[in-house]
Protein backbone atom coordinates (compact mmCIF):
# COMPACT_ATOMS: atom_id res chain seq x y z
CA UNK A 1 0.00 0.00 0.00
CA UNK A 2 2.85 2.37 0.73
CA UNK A 3 4.73 1.89 -2.42
CA UNK A 4 1.60 3.58 -4.00
CA UNK A 5 2.04 6.75 -2.15
CA UNK A 6 5.08 9.27 -1.75
CA UNK A 7 5.90 7.66 1.38
CA UNK A 8 9.49 6.02 1.28
CA UNK A 9 10.01 2.95 4.03
CA UNK A 10 13.66 3.07 5.45
CA UNK A 11 14.71 -0.02 6.93
CA UNK A 12 18.10 0.48 7.92
CA UNK A 13 18.94 1.16 11.70
CA UNK A 14 19.37 5.12 12.65
CA UNK A 15 23.02 5.67 13.63
CA UNK A 16 22.89 9.25 14.28
CA UNK A 17 21.15 12.70 14.72
CA UNK A 18 21.99 15.73 13.16
CA UNK A 19 20.03 19.13 15.06
CA UNK A 20 20.72 22.66 13.21
CA UNK A 21 21.71 25.86 14.91
CA UNK A 22 18.18 26.57 16.48
CA UNK A 23 18.34 22.55 17.87
CA UNK A 24 15.60 21.43 16.01
CA UNK A 25 15.94 18.04 14.15
CA UNK A 26 17.81 18.94 10.94
CA UNK A 27 18.64 15.27 9.29
CA UNK A 28 19.53 11.39 10.10
CA UNK A 29 21.92 9.60 9.86
CA UNK A 30 21.27 5.57 8.84
CA UNK A 31 23.69 2.39 9.35
CA UNK A 32 24.09 2.07 5.12
CA UNK A 33 25.66 5.66 5.21
CA UNK A 34 23.51 7.40 4.13
CA UNK A 35 21.38 10.97 5.49
CA UNK A 36 18.25 12.08 4.88
CA UNK A 37 17.36 15.72 5.80
CA UNK A 38 13.62 15.90 7.98
CA UNK A 39 12.15 18.66 8.86
CA UNK A 40 10.78 16.89 12.19
CA UNK A 41 9.66 13.84 13.28
CA UNK A 42 8.45 11.83 16.70
CA UNK A 43 10.56 9.80 18.51
CA UNK A 44 9.17 6.43 20.08
CA UNK A 45 12.09 4.88 22.05
CA UNK A 46 12.26 1.32 22.13
CA UNK A 47 9.22 -1.03 23.73
CA UNK A 48 10.86 -2.74 26.79
CA UNK A 49 8.32 -1.68 29.03
CA UNK A 50 9.38 -1.64 33.16
CA UNK A 51 6.45 -3.30 33.77
CA UNK A 52 7.85 -5.65 36.66
CA UNK A 53 6.14 -4.00 39.40
CA UNK A 54 2.91 -4.29 37.79
CA UNK A 55 3.73 -7.97 36.86
CA UNK A 56 4.80 -8.84 40.34
CA UNK A 57 1.27 -7.17 41.63
CA UNK A 58 -0.04 -9.55 38.64
CA UNK A 59 -1.54 -7.03 36.42
CA UNK A 60 -2.61 -8.31 33.34
CA UNK A 61 -0.04 -7.48 30.72
CA UNK A 62 -0.67 -6.92 26.73
CA UNK A 63 1.30 -8.79 24.25
CA UNK A 64 3.58 -5.43 24.01
CA UNK A 65 4.79 -5.60 27.21
CA UNK A 66 2.22 -2.73 28.00
CA UNK A 67 -0.32 -2.74 31.45
CA UNK A 68 -3.65 -3.37 30.32
CA UNK A 69 -5.89 -0.56 31.60
CA UNK A 70 -9.39 0.81 31.51
CA UNK A 71 -10.21 4.25 30.02
CA UNK A 72 -9.62 5.88 33.52
CA UNK A 73 -5.67 3.63 34.30
CA UNK A 74 -7.76 0.69 36.27
CA UNK A 75 -5.58 -2.72 35.73
CA UNK A 76 -7.07 -6.16 36.13
CA UNK A 77 -6.26 -5.81 39.89
CA UNK A 78 -8.04 -3.80 42.08
CA UNK A 79 -7.10 -0.63 43.26
CA UNK A 80 -4.21 -0.48 41.22
CA UNK A 81 -3.82 2.10 38.30
CA UNK A 82 -1.04 2.50 35.70
CA UNK A 83 -0.68 5.66 33.48
CA UNK A 84 1.99 6.78 31.08
CA UNK A 85 4.49 4.96 28.92
CA UNK A 86 3.58 1.89 30.71
CA UNK A 87 0.00 1.83 29.12
CA UNK A 88 -0.96 1.32 25.91
CA UNK A 89 -1.35 4.45 23.43
CA UNK A 90 0.83 7.43 22.58
CA UNK A 91 4.15 7.68 24.27
CA UNK A 92 4.00 11.49 25.17
CA UNK A 93 3.84 13.79 27.92
CA UNK A 94 0.76 15.64 28.01
CA UNK A 95 -1.20 12.34 27.13
CA UNK A 96 0.51 11.23 30.53
CA UNK A 97 -0.68 14.09 32.14
CA UNK A 98 -4.18 13.90 31.13
CA UNK A 99 -4.00 9.68 31.75
CA UNK A 100 -2.69 10.44 35.23
CA UNK A 101 -5.15 13.10 35.94
CA UNK A 102 -8.30 10.59 34.81
CA UNK A 103 -6.56 8.20 37.08
CA UNK A 104 -6.47 10.57 40.33
CA UNK A 105 -10.40 11.34 39.71
CA UNK A 106 -11.34 7.56 38.92
CA UNK A 107 -9.65 6.92 42.52
CA UNK A 108 -11.37 10.07 44.11
CA UNK A 109 -14.78 8.83 43.17
CA UNK A 110 -14.34 5.20 44.25
CA UNK A 111 -13.18 6.72 47.66
CA UNK A 112 -16.29 8.86 48.05
CA UNK A 113 -19.07 8.62 46.93
CA UNK A 114 -20.39 11.10 44.65
CA UNK A 115 -22.54 12.88 44.14
CA UNK A 116 -23.67 13.61 47.69
CA UNK A 117 -26.52 15.52 49.13
CA UNK A 118 -25.14 18.78 50.49
CA UNK A 119 -26.07 17.60 53.78
CA UNK A 120 -24.34 14.91 53.88
CA UNK A 121 -21.13 16.60 53.01
CA UNK A 122 -21.60 18.69 55.67
CA UNK A 123 -22.13 15.81 58.67
CA UNK A 124 -18.94 13.72 56.74
CA UNK A 125 -16.55 17.30 57.14
CA UNK A 126 -13.23 16.95 55.32
CA UNK A 127 -11.63 14.18 53.74
CA UNK A 128 -8.77 12.94 56.60
CA UNK A 129 -5.38 11.36 55.61
CA UNK A 130 -6.86 7.96 56.79
CA UNK A 131 -9.55 8.33 53.74
CA UNK A 132 -6.85 10.18 51.00
CA UNK A 133 -3.42 9.23 52.22
CA UNK A 134 -2.00 11.55 49.45
CA UNK A 135 -3.20 14.47 51.29
CA UNK A 136 -1.53 15.46 54.77
CA UNK A 137 -3.94 16.57 57.34
CA UNK A 138 -1.81 20.08 58.01
CA UNK A 139 -2.27 20.16 54.17
CA UNK A 140 -5.87 19.72 54.40
CA UNK A 141 -6.50 22.44 57.26
CA UNK A 142 -4.43 24.94 54.91
CA UNK A 143 -6.89 24.03 52.28
CA UNK A 144 -10.02 24.28 54.44
CA UNK A 145 -8.89 27.86 56.35
CA UNK A 146 -8.02 29.22 52.69
CA UNK A 147 -11.23 28.13 50.77
CA UNK A 148 -12.93 30.38 48.48
CA UNK A 149 -16.15 28.27 48.05
CA UNK A 150 -19.33 28.48 50.55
Amino acid sequence: MLQNHPVDVVHEDVAGVQNGEDGWLKAMEFEDGTVREYKGGFAMYGAEYNNGFARELGCELNDDGTVAVDDHGQTSVEEVYAVGDLTPGHNQVPIALADGAKAGISVHFSLRDFPRDPDVLEEAGPVRSEEIPGIPDDLLEQAVDFHTYD
